[in-house]
Parts: structure tokens; sequence; C-alpha cells
């Protein structure tokens, strides 16, 4: 290990070291975890916690009826952008997409300490899907850990504790936020396509539509169009495209402001997809995200299609975001009525997609109940805006609090008291 005056940024008295040099020190262990299928899990059913890459539920994949450690470690993604998490003692598994540090000498470190300090590191690290976080990759690049004596690890682990809490009860409040956002604004949906925002007045959930109202099935709603994907190795297809090719990747605003992926002539010529009028509305109809729910967006210029990809092109006496807001509004009956049983991938149904039938107001009701749900929905807009800023300055002051800890300013005044 290096002494402190030699690296830049660290306290006298402090030491520092590479991941591959405390592990060959014999201070740590590396390890990965076991393959463990959902059918292991099926057939093993418990409640002890399986960590894998998972990014939400603090990491958690499943419950299983066996385990594999009951001691407290350091566990971290491998697949999933390599963020650590700091285990109590209990007992659990891991994953091979995750892998677990065991210390092996409590005088050079503590389990939380540590933690911190790869989380500050992994702050300046990219992982991703093809730079992946195997031990053999962190142990070279986290070259540079801090290591104060213990007793100021201690000390460390104390303040940022005490103000990680705040910060995690302010992050918390944003979060109900956002739930109580989302709820309102899948209430006033509800409400408007049973009718409660139309000149008759509210409805309730009644299957009795107000006058003039009727019900009609999607595919009745003008004309669908699928996609395809041109071939990746013909340059001609994509190089220097400017043709928008919407795929599920994109499909994550309500309202589409660009696709990431451009395509030339050439390839609409050449291959499956096609040109699909401005203000269609698009619908993922395979994706993994269909698990959850029903990805639906209006797409205001002209586009392409890749395969995983349906677009209507709304008929005349309709408006594009009185279907948008339809499809949104009944976005878990079109999951259960449509998805596709026994798929690999989950996937829509289409024949009965275009069967499945949606309120539909006379044209100029259309229009006013859009209005009501669009002013509504800009001051979630403005709320949402707010809670963005918020989780970005509380992401800043996580940043700071690290920093401040790996140089040694935040305990300058204890280790001055102590030391002098």
């Amino acid at each position: 290990m290096t002494p402190a005056n030699n690296a830049a940024g660290v306290p006298s008295g402090w030491q520092v070291a590479s991941l591959g040099e405390i592990e060959a020190l014999g201070f740590v262990k590396l390890g990965r975890g076991k393959i463990i299928s959902k059918r292991d899990v099926a057939d093993n059913p418990g409640d002890y916690p399986i960590y894998s890459s998972a990014g939400q539920n603090n990491g958690e994949f499943a419950r299983y009826g066996s385990f594999d450690f009951d001691e407290e470690l350091i566990t971290w993604s491998i697949d999933g952008g390599g963020r650590t998490f700091y285990r109590k003692k209990h007992r659990f598994s891991v994953t091979n997409v995750g892998g677990w540090l065991r210390i092996l000498n409590d005088e050079v470190f503590g389990y939380k300490y540590l933690h911190f300090a790869l989380t500050y590191l992994h702050s300046n690290v990219i992982f991703d899907w093809s730079r992946k976080a195997h031990p053999s990759v962190i142990r070279l690049v986290y070259d540079s850990i801090p290591i104060p004596p213990v007793v100021e690890q201690e000390q460390i682990v104390e303040i940022l504790e005490e103000q990680f809490s705040h910060l995690d009860a302010a992050a918390a409040s944003i979060a109900a936020v956002r739930r109580k956002a989302d709820q309102f604004r899948r209430s006033l949906l509800n409400t408007a396509f049973a009718g409660g925002l139309s000149r008759g007045g509210a409805r309730g959930m009644s299957p009795v539509l107000p006058s003039g109202w009727s019900f009609l099935p999607l595919g009745s709603c003008g004309a669908w169009f699928g996609g395809g994907t041109p071939s990746k190795s013909n340059k001609k297809f994509w190089t220097n495209g400017t043709i928008p090719w919407l795929s599920p990747k994109d499909m994550g605003p309500s309202v589409i402001v660009e696709t990431q992926d451009k395509i030339t002539d050439e390839a609409v010529k050449g291959s499956p997809t096609a040109l699909v009028a401005s203000n269609s509305v698009a619908v993922v109809v395979r994706s993994g995200i269909l698990e959850r729910r029903l990805p639906v967006a209006l797409v205001p210029f002209v586009t392409t299609l890749n395969q995983d990809m349906k677009a209507l092109e709304v008929r005349g006496d309709l408006l594009p975001k009185w279907v948008l807001y339809a499809l949104q509004a009944f976005n878990n009956e079109v999951l259960s009525e449509c998805r596709k049983a026994g798929t690999t991938v989950a996937s829509i149904e289409f024949p009965r997609l275009r069967d499945f039938e949606i309120p539909v107001a006379p044209l100029d009701e259309q229009a006013e109940i859009v209005r009501i749900l669009e002013e509504q929905f800009s001051h979630q807009t403005a709320i949402l805006a707010i809670a963005d800023e918020v989780e970005h300055r509380l992401s800043a002051l996580r940043r700071s609090l690290l920093h401040a800890a790996f140089t040694g300013e935040l305990t300058k005044e204890w280790r001055e008291k102590n030391n002098g």
C-alpha cells in the first residue's frame, strides 16, 4: 500500500491501495455468485433473498428456499453497472451476475467504510454491457482506495450515515410525490374515458356511455402499419440517414421528440419497414417491458418502425391524442386481454389489439376533453420538473459528501483535534 504523502489529495496518516493489492495482501476476498434460474426459484420457494444485477429493490432478484451466505458482506452488480451494496448479516444468496466481497482483516477495513469508498470510486467509472464489472476488472479499476486508520473510518461512516439519512428522507418524499402524480394522471384518464369529463357529467366507471358516445374497435380507428429492421450490414441503409426509425428504446414520453436511429431512403426501399404519416399513434407489440406496461406514444413526424412496433394512422373523425390517451387509460386492460401466452419475450397478439374497443366521443367533445386533460397534465409536468431538480441536487449533495469524506475534509476537524 502507498503512504498518504505519495498520494495526491489524501491526508497524512492515510494509505492508498488498489482493490487487487488489498486482496493480494489477504485483507479481502472477492468472489462471484452462482447461477440461480427462475426455474430453480420456482422449484425451491422460500423467504431468503437472492441478490443479482437488479437495479431496483436493493438489488434483490427473488426469494429462495436456501441460502449461500449468513454473514456481513459487500455485494456488487456485475452486469448491471457495478453498483455496490452493503449487506448486513443475514441469510442470502448471490447470482452469477453479482459479485461478493468479504473482509478478512477488520483491523484494516470496516464493511460500511469500504462500501462507501467503493461507491465513491464507482461514481467516476462507467460499466456497461460491453465492460462488465467482473472481479478481474474491478481489481484494476478501483486503483486508489483511500485507507485512513480504522478509528477515523468509523467517524467517516457515522457522519455519512447521519447525512445520508436526511437525503434518503428527502428522496423518499420526492418518490411519494411521483407516485401521487402518477395516481392523479391515471385517475384523471379513467374519469375522462368513463364519461366523467363529458358534457353529460360524471358516470363513474359505468359501462353506459354519455349520449353520443360509442365503442369503436382499434382496428376501425384508422390504418395500422408494421415495421422492420433494415440490414445492419448494409451501410447504405444507415450511414447519414435522415428518416426517423422508431424502436421500443425510444418509447418513453407520451409524445416522441426524436428517434435514436435514422435510416436512408435506400433502407425504406430495400427493407420491410415503411413510412408512417405524422401524428400516428405508435405501440410496442414485442418487448420485455410489456410485462409491466404497454408503451404508447404520439409521433408528430413522419417515421418508420422496427419490427417490434405497430403504428395507427388515425382516421379523420378521431383525434390522434384521443386514441393515445384512451390507450393509456386502458393500459392494463389491453395487456390482460391482448398479451400472448407462452412467448419467450412478452408480446401483444395483434388481432386482439385490433379488436380491443375504446370509447369514442363526438369530435368536438374529444377536443374539449383532450384540452382539459392536457391542462391538468401541464400542472403535473411542472411538479415533476421540480422533483427532477430536487433529485439532481440531492445527487450532487451525495457526491459532494463522498468527495469530502475520501479526501479527508469531512473529518478534518476531528483529525486535528485527535492528533493535535
